[in-house]
């Protein structure tokens, strides 16, 4: 069973109509989003996963699920990471995977960004999103939390 105390506050994309949107697919009726905090909604651990599933395809599910539970400070950087992802990539398919090596005691979440961009464009814009952003995170993800780009 997940917890429920865990909260992150997480900006919203967008208000649309009667919804307020938090990704591509992460909508909440407006009247259950909490005016009162500075346009931030508290999330819950379970309602964390829930956004994250829907931003995210998890090419191993469990697995995916019980490394982030094991390691709920990384949530933050996975919920924020797509607006970033989608400003300098445009429209792609966003995957979670988890890599172990039970040899070297080694687990890592890899962010696979699939895209139909030609291989050099796309390994440009990983460049530009790493000097932009990823690397600036350093220790906070502590090589727990990686991103790649594959073709579709």
């Amino acid at each position: 069973m997940i917890e429920q105390t865990s909260i992150h506050v997480y900006q919203p994309i967008i208000t649309i109509g009667n919804f307020v949107q938090f990704g591509p697919q992460i909508s909440i009726p407006a009247q259950d989003y909490p005016s009162n905090i500075d346009n931030s909604i508290c999330l819950s651990i379970n309602h964390q996963m829930e956004v994250l599933r829907g931003i995210y395809i998890f090419k191993n599910p469990e697995e995916v699920t019980g490394f982030l539970l094991s390691n709920k400070n990384l949530i933050k950087y996975l919920l924020e990471a797509p607006e970033r992802i989608y400003r300098i990539f445009g429209s792609v398919h966003l995957y979670l995977e988890l890599y172990q090596d039970p040899e070297e005691a080694f687990e890592c979440l890899f962010i696979i960004v699939k895209t139909d961009l030609p291989p050099e464009e796309a390994i440009n814009n990983l460049d530009r999103f790493d000097e932009e952003y990823w690397l600036n995170l350093g220790d906070e993800i502590n090589n727990k939390l990686e991103v790649t780009v594959r073709p579709l």
